[in-house]
C-alpha cells in the first residue's frame, strides 16, 4: 500500500514540477488574404510595389506623400485568445508591452507601451480588450519600423512581488500613463516599467514576437529588390500564433524525436510515458494540436485558417454565419490580431513629439542648480509658443469650405485666397501649385499683412478647368521646416432650366418639387424663406418636398450659391 502511495506522491510532485516549467514557444506570423475567405497565409512577399499592393503600402514621410496622406498609418490591437497560462490553479493576469522604433537613425521614434494589466484571465478564453492602440496615427519617419511585443502572465499566489508590481502599474494609471504615453515623464516610466517587467520576470514570459517592416521609400531600388522576401507595411491584418514548445512532460518522443537511432534516447521517454500520459489527462497540458507546426500546412492549404468578426476560426470566416464563426474559434493556441490601418490624422502625435524637446529642457533647467529665472522664463515662453503654433500653424481662408473641402466654380478666370498663420511661422516662398487640369501659379497680391499673405491662383489666359489643385505651404515653425498640402476642388455651377410642381401641397401633404438642370448633384443645400436646408442630391432632376406657403430663394454648392435666371423666388408648388 504504502508503495502505491509513495508513487502516487513521487507523480503528483513530478507533474507540479512538469507544470511549472514554462517556454515561450515559437511565434509564427500570418497576414489575411485580401478576399472573402479572409484566409492566413504567409506574410512574406517580394520587397517591390506593385500595382496589387501599392495603394496599402505605407510610405517613408516626405513632401509627395504629404499631399496624398500615403505616409500616415495606425496600428492596433484588435483582440487576443490565450491557451495553456502556465499556472496552479491561481488568478491569472496578462500584461503586454509593446515597443516601437523606426531605426534607421539613432534620433528616430522611439516608443513603449505597457497595456494591463488584465485581471482575472482564465485559461481558454479572449482577452478583455478590443481594437487596442498601440501606435499611431504618426507619419512613417523612416522606411523601417520595428515592433517588439512580449505578453507576461502573472499568478498572484506564486510569488508574493508580483502582486505588488501588478497593483504599482494598475495605481499609475490614476496620475500617470504607460498604456498612452504623452509627456516625457509618461514616455521615460514607461520604458522603465517595461525594463523591470523584462528584467524581473523573465520566467513570465509567455510570448514574444520582433518584427521589422519595410516602408515604402523612394530610394530603395524596387526593381533590384523584387525578388527578395520581406515584410512591407501595408495596410491589413496579421496574425500571430504561438506554437507551444515540445519540452519534458509534454511530448512522449522527447528525447527520441531528434535521436530516432539512440537506444537510450527511446528507454527514456518510454520511462517519462506515464508522467506524459497523467499531465495531459490530469492538467490543462498542451496536447498534439498545440505542438504541431502548422506554418506549412497553412502555406501549402492543408490547414484552413480564416480570420471573422469574432477573431480566428478554424475554417473559412466567408462560409459561415455569426452563430457558426463563434463556435469555430480558433482554441488550439494562444493568438494576437494586429491591424495596420492607413491613412489618419497625425497632427496630434506631431504636436506632441514637437513639445517633447522642450519639456525635456523645462525638466532638465527645473533640476540643474545653475538656472537663472531669465533663462527658465525663456524656455517656458519658447514653449507656450510653440503650444500656440501647434494648433493650427497655418491656415487658408478661401470664400467657400465644405467638409475641410476647399471648392470654387470651374468657370473662372481666377480665385483668390490668403494663407493666415502665426508669429512662430515664417513663410518660405509663393505657394507650390500642382493641378490634375492645368498649369496654376499662385501671385501674391497687396491684400497680404504681417499675419497672412494673399494669393491670386491663375491659368494665365485661360479659366481654372474643373479638377483638382494642390497647393503645397512651404514654411519655418520653431526652427524646422515644414510643407503642408492644401486641396482645393474646381467644380462645375449648377444651371438650373425650371423648377415644376409635381404634386401641390395639400393640409400636411407637402408638395413634391421638380429641379431641372446640369450639375444638380453640386447642389448641398436650399435657402427656403430665410432658412438653410442641406440636402443630398445626386441626379439631374432633383425632387424636393416643400411645405406649403414656402418659397425657396437661393440654391447652394460647395462652392457657393448658384447663379440662376430661373424664377426661384416664387414656388411654384404655392
Amino acid at each position: 500500500m504504502n508503495k502505491y502511495i509513495n508513487f502516487i506522491c513521487l507523480t503528483l510532485t513530478c507533474l507540479g514540477l512538469m507544470s511549472c516549467a514554462t517556454s515561450i514557444g515559437t511565434t509564427h506570423l500570418f497576414s489575411v488574404s485580401k478576399d472573402d475567405k479572409k484566409t492566413l497565409e504567409s506574410p512574406w512577399e517580394p520587397i517591390h510595389i506593385t500595382d496589387n499592393n501599392k495603394k496599402g503600402v505605407i510610405y517613408q514621410s516626405t513632401a509627395e506623400t504629404k499631399k496624398t496622406g500615403s505616409d500616415v498609418f495606425s496600428i492596433f490591437l484588435t483582440d487576443a485568445y490565450f491557451r495553456y497560462l502556465p499556472d496552479l490553479g491561481g488568478i491569472n493576469e496578462v500584461i503586454i508591452v509593446a515597443k516601437f522604433t523606426e531605426a534607421d537613425t539613432e534620433n528616430g521614434e522611439n516608443l513603449v507601451k505597457v497595456l494591463g494589466p488584465y485581471k482575472s484571465i482564465a485559461d481558454m478564453t479572449k482577452g478583455p480588450f478590443f481594437n487596442k492602440p498601440i501606435y499611431g496615427p504618426k507619419r512613417l519617419e523612416s522606411n523601417l519600423l520595428s515592433m517588439n511585443l512580449k505578453v507576461y502572465e502573472y499568478d498572484q499566489e506564486e510569488k508574493e512581488n508580483n502582486a505588488a508590481m501588478l497593483d504599482f502599474i494598475a495605481d499609475l494609471g490614476t496620475s500617470l500613463s504607460v498604456s498612452n504615453p504623452v509627456t516625457v515623464a509618461e514616455i521615460a516610466l514607461a520604458k522603465k516599467v517595461a525594463g523591470a517587467i523584462n528584467d524581473h520576470n523573465k520566467n513570465d514570459l509567455i510570448m514574444q514576437a520582433d518584427i521589422t517592416f519595410v516602408g515604402g521609400d523612394k530610394n530603395l531600388h524596387w526593381d533590384a529588390n523584387k525578388d527578395t522576401n520581406g515584410l512591407l507595411l501595408k495596410a491589413g491584418e496579421l496574425v500571430l500564433i504561438k506554437q507551444e514548445a515540445c519540452q519534458v512532460g509534454n511530448c512522449f518522443d522527447y528525447y527520441s524525436s531528434a535521436n530516432q537511432e539512440n537506444p537510450v534516447a527511446w528507454l527514456a521517454d518510454l520511462v517519462m510515458a506515464v508522467p506524459v500520459a497523467l499531465k495531459r489527462g490530469l492538467t490543462d497540458a498542451p496536447d498534439r494540436e498545440s505542438l504541431e507546426d502548422m506554418s506549412e500546412k497553412i502555406n501549402n492549404n492543408d490547414m484552413e485558417l480564416s480570420v471573422g468578426m469574432y477573431g480566428v476560426v478554424d475554417s473559412h470566416s466567408g462560409f459561415l454565419d455569426s452563430e457558426e464563426e463563434k463556435s469555430a474559434l480558433y482554441t488550439d493556441k494562444t493568438w494576437l490580431r494586429l491591424n495596420i490601418v492607413k491613412g489618419g490624422d497625425a497632427s496630434k502625435w506631431e504636436a506632441r513629439k514637437a513639445l517633447w524637446a522642450l519639456q525635456q529642457q523645462v525638466t532638465e533647467k527645473v533640476k540643474s542648480a545653475n538656472t537663472d529665472l531669465i533663462s527658465l522664463g525663456q524656455t517656458l515662453a519658447d514653449a507656450k509658443k510653440a503650444i500656440a503654433a501647434l494648433n493650427n500653424p497655418i491656415s487658408i481662408n478661401t470664400p467657400n469650405i465644405y467638409e475641410g473641402q476647399y471648392y470654387f466654380y470651374s468657370d473662372k478666370d481666377d480665385v483668390g485666397f490668403c494663407i493666415a498663420f502665426s508669429q512662430a511661422v515664417k513663410l518660405i516662398g509663393p505657394p507650390t501649385v500642382t493641378s490634375d487640369s492645368n498649369n496654376a501659379t499662385a501671385n501674391k497680391t497687396a491684400m497680404s499683412a504681417s499675419d497672412r499673405e494673399c494669393y491670386i491662383l491663375s491659368t494665365g489666359s485661360k479659366r481654372l478647368t474643373e479638377g483638382k489643385y494642390q497647393l503645397g505651404v512651404t514654411y519655418t515653425l520653431t526652427d524646422e521646416l515644414k510643407t503642408d498640402w492644401f486641396h482645393l476642388l474646381s467644380i462645375p455651377q449648377p444651371t438650373i432650366t425650371k423648377f415644376e410642381c409635381l404634386v401641390k401641397a395639400k393640409g400636411t401633404t407637402p408638395a413634391k418639387l421638380k429641379i431641372t438642370g446640369t450639375h444638380l448633384n453640386n447642389v448641398i443645400g436650399l435657402d427656403i424663406d430665410g432658412k438653410y436646408i442641406n440636402i443630398v442630391n445626386n441626379t439631374s432632376a432633383t425632387e424636393l418636398n416643400l411645405e406649403k406657403g414656402k418659397t425657396i430663394s437661393k440654391l447652394y454648392t460647395p462652392a457657393g450659391e448658384v447663379k440662376t435666371t430661373a424664377p426661384v423666388s416664387v414656388s411654384p408648388c404655392s
